[in-house]
C-alpha cells in the first residue's frame, strides 16, 4: 500500500515546511516503512509506502534537473518502454523508468504507459504541475483547487490533513450514492475535493487548472476477427500477457480464487509462469461459522466447495 501527495502554489511562493509535514502525517495510514518529502520552489511532494510487496528500491521521489516526479503504482509493459527509450534500463524500478519516459516525451508518455498508476510531475522551468491516473482509474487521485493553491493526493483524507481545508460533506454526492447514480465521477464525498478522472490528467500553473483526457474507451478501435476460434486465440493471448505482466520477477505470487471462470482462469494461467514445483497460494472468501445459509436467489453464499474442486483438478 502506498500513496502520494503534492502541494503547488500558483502564486509562486515557496512551499512551507509545515504544510508538507501535515501531508506527510496524513499519509501515515498508507504506510510508515518508507516516507519522504521533497520541495522545489512552489511545489512540495510527499510519498509513503507500507513496505513488503510495495517496497521500492531507489528514490521515492525522483528528480532530474528542474523536474520532480512522483509515481505510485506499476508499469506492465516495461520491455516495450525500455525498447522505446533506446537504452538498457532493466535495472530501474518502475517509478524511475516512468520518469525517464516523462523526460523524453512529457504528457505524450502516457500514450505508452500500460499499468496501474497515479503520478505527479513538477517542472520548475515552466512552473507547472501535472497529475494523472491510469487508463481505468485503478489508482485513486484527487485534488483541492483554490485561487492560490492546488493540493493533489491519493485520498481526500490526506488533503483534509491540511488545517485550512474545510471538512464539509457533499450532500449531493450522498444523495447520488443512495439512488445509485454514478454519472458524476469527479465528485467526492467532500465539497471542494474532486477526483481526477480515469484516463485524465490535470495541469496547474499560475493561470489556473485545466483537465485533459489522454485515453477513453470510445477511442479504442473495434477489433474484428474472421472466426470464433480466432477470438478465442486472441483472448487467450491477452490473458497470458496480462497474467505474465502481473507476476513479473516476483518470487511470491498469490491469486484470488472463487468458483467462477474468471478467477480460476487467471489462477490456472499463473501456474504456467511460476517456477516448476512451486505451489500457487490462492485466497477466497468463506462465510462465518454462524452463517444461516441464506443468500440471494441464483447466487452462492459459500463457494468453498467450488474452490476445493478446482484445487483438486
Amino acid at each position: 500500500m502506498a500513496a502520494v501527495a503534492a502541494i503547488f502554489w500558483k502564486d509562486g511562493r515557496d512551499t512551507d515546511v509545515e504544510s508538507l509535514q501535515h501531508l506527510k502525517q496524513g499519509l501515515r495510514i498508507f504506510g510508515k516503512a518508507q516516507q519522504v518529502t521533497s520541495a522545489l520552489g512552489p511545489c512540495g511532494m510527499a510519498f509513503s509506502v507500507q513496505g513488503g510487496f510495495d517496497k521500492i528500491d531507489g528514490p521515492l521521489i525522483c528528480s532530474n534537473g528542474p523536474i520532480r516526479f512522483c509515481f505510485e503504482g506499476r508499469l506492465d509493459n516495461r520491455s516495450e518502454l525500455i525498447e522505446r527509450l533506446g537504452a538498457d534500463m532493466r535495472h530501474l524500478p518502475d517509478n524511475e523508468l516512468a520518469m525517464r519516459s516523462w523526460l523524453t516525451s512529457g504528457p505524450q508518455a502516457l500514450d505508452h504507459w500500460v499499468g496501474s498508476f497515479a503520478f505527479v510531475a513538477f517542472d520548475s522551468q515552466t512552473n507547472e504541475l501535472v497529475a494523472g491516473r491510469d487508463h481505468l482509474g485503478s489508482r485513486p487521485l484527487c485534488y483541492h483547487d483554490t485561487p492560490s493553491r492546488v493540493v493533489v493526493a491519493s485520498a481526500p483524507r490526506i488533503i483534509l490533513s491540511l488545517p485550512d481545508v474545510a471538512r464539509v460533506i457533499d450532500e449531493q454526492k450522498i444523495a447520488d450514492q443512495l439512488v445509485q447514480m454514478f454519472h458524476d465521477g469527479a465528485r467526492t464525498y467532500f465539497e471542494g475535493i474532486s477526483r481526477v478522472l480515469p484516463g485524465h490528467f490535470i495541469c496547474a500553473n499560475r493561470d489556473g487548472i485545466t483537465h485533459r483526457c489522454y485515453w477513453s474507451l470510445g477511442t479504442v478501435p473495434p477489433i474484428r476477427y474472421r472466426s470464433d476460434a480466432e477470438y478465442v486465440e486472441a483472448g487467450r493471448a491477452l490473458l497470458e500477457q496480462a497474467v505474465r505482466s502481473q507476476i513479473g520477477a516476483n518470487d511470491k505470487v498469490g491469486s484470488f480464487l472463487s468458483g467462477g471462470l474468471d478467477s480460476s482462469s487467471v489462477a490456472v494461467t499463473a501456474l504456467d509462469h511460476i517456477d516448476a514445483g512451486r505451489d500457487l497460494n490462492c485466497y477466497t472468501w468463506a462465510p462465518s461459522k454462524d452463517w444461516d445459509g441464506k443468500c440471494r436467489p441464483g447466487s452462492y453464499g459459500d463457494e468453498t466447495p467450488l474452490v476445493l474442486s478446482l484445487i483438486h483438478i
